[in-house]
């Protein structure tokens, strides 16, 4: 049996730094994907992977420079590898990881080892108020830990950037020739799925996101939403919201207020952000949940040709607008004057401006632009489109005052 530092090529003296060199410019001479059928090479470098196993341990090393290899059990035969401890790949894969990093040849050679651990969970921390007396005494206290759960109706599928793999890799010419580095999906982190399904408004985290359209004008308090959504109108101040619900802990927290007639919202797929309507600015703003901008709301699409009214997310990263009526030249004259607009609300119905018979849909990506533009103005259109919900190529229309459920068919 070979002497361990004969094998490195180090100096009985040698440094943990130097013998963690040698091995890893033998690791990368002889390892299997670059000698594929070489006997001799696959024996090297199993025999580079036993010295290193051995000088590299502080308990070890010691013990082998005193007594040789019977001081580490490695004695009592010959031919290298087989005369002692039996290291098979998976062995010298996941004992090496402080070499390469991880599972250690995966990052260089594209390995995949049995051996690999399971992707551990954060540490939690908690800070717990606790006097001298309850550390001296000991004390149980009952803490919350907010930790994700499955929403109802939730389904998944292949992430489509490394098709269920959990890992990408990726090929560059270096002095030593092609190498693989192998590293886990950005898209997926790792787990090979993304989302498929999600029911409309809840995010990937289980959070539920709802808009309420005006503090102050109630549906309770009037005989309609139509007739409630009317007085909001023309009264035209920022009394909308956007809140977060907590299904766990039954709590509610206010993400945005000040909008006009805060109406339709979409989570994302990915669940990075959300999009959401202001009717009476006639706009769509998007309000991140994750990432650098977490937190921050920026508006992608202003003055619309309609009202926007519902927002669903669809396939492709469409989403889906519906518009309840085209604007209004009358209502956006009176826009800036406050008084006339109290006079005009104060009149019959059947004088104020009224929405037409329009059918209007729109399909926009998550910058703003207008991808799809449906319209029907024939006198039967099914209007006012008040909500679109995208299934199996299909587009689903519902209407706040329109009996029944319309649907067409996808225009891509």
């Amino acid at each position: 049996m070979r002497d361990y530092y004969e094998v490195l090529s180090v100096s009985r003296d040698a440094s943990a730094d130097t013998i963690k060199k040698a091995y890893r410019k033998l690791a990368l001479k002889y390892h299997p994907d670059k000698n594929p059928n070489d006997k001799e090479a696959e024996r090297k470098f199993k025999e580079a992977a036993e010295a290193y196993s051995i000088l590299s341990d502080g308990q070890k090393r010691p013990q082998y420079d005193q007594f040789g290899h019977a001081g580490v059990g490695m004695g009592g035969g010959a031919g290298g590898f087989g005369g002692g401890v039996h290291m098979n790949m998976d062995d010298i894969f996941s004992q090496f990881g402080d070499i390469f990093g991880g599972s250690p040849f995966e990052s260089f050679f594209g390995g995949n080892s049995s051996g690999r651990s399971q992707r551990k969970g954060t540490d939690i921390q908690i800070k717990l108020p606790l006097t001298l007396e309850d550390i001296s005494a000991g004390i149980e206290k009952k803490v919350k830990i907010k930790r994700s759960v499955l929403a109802a109706d939730v389904t998944f599928k292949d992430c489509h950037t490394c098709k269920g793999a959990g890992q990408v890799s990726q090929v560059t010419q270096t002095i030593l020739g092609h190498m693989r580095s192998t590293s886990a999906c950005p898209a997926c982190q790792g787990t090979g799925k993304t989302v498929g399904n999600r029911p409309s408004g809840v995010g990937p985290d289980g959070m539920i996101y709802f808009t309420d359209a005006s503090e102050k004008f109630s549906v309770i308090d009037f005989p309609t939403s139509m007739s409630a959504s009317r007085a909001d109108l023309w009264e035209h101040r920022p009394y909308g919201k956007i809140i977060r619900y907590n299904p766990y802990t039954k709590e509610s927290t206010l993400l945005l207020d000040n909008l006009y007639f805060a109406n339709g919202i979409a989570v994302s797929n990915d669940g990075q952000f959300l999009l959401f309507n202001e009717t009476y600015d006639f706009s769509v703003s998007k309000y991140w949940l994750l990432g650098p901008k977490a937190g921050t709301r920026e508006k992608i699409y202003t003055n619309t040709p309609g009202f926007p009214d519902g927002i669903s997310a669809g396939k492709n990263s469409i989403f889906w607008v519906a518009m309840f009526t085209p604007r209004n030249a009358a209502a956006d004259a009176l826009a800036p004057r406050p008084f006339i607009r109290k006079v005009v609300y104060r009149l019959p119905l059947f004088i104020q401006p009224a929405p037409v018979r329009h059918g209007f849909i729109l399909g926009i990506d998550s910058n703003g632009n207008v991808i799809y533009n449906l319209q029907d103005s024939s006198p039967n259109s099914y209007s006012p489109i008040t909500s679109v919900e995208e299934k199996d190529g299909i587009l689903y229309l519902g209407s706040l005052d329109y009996p029944g459920i319309g649907y067409i068919k996808h225009p891509g």
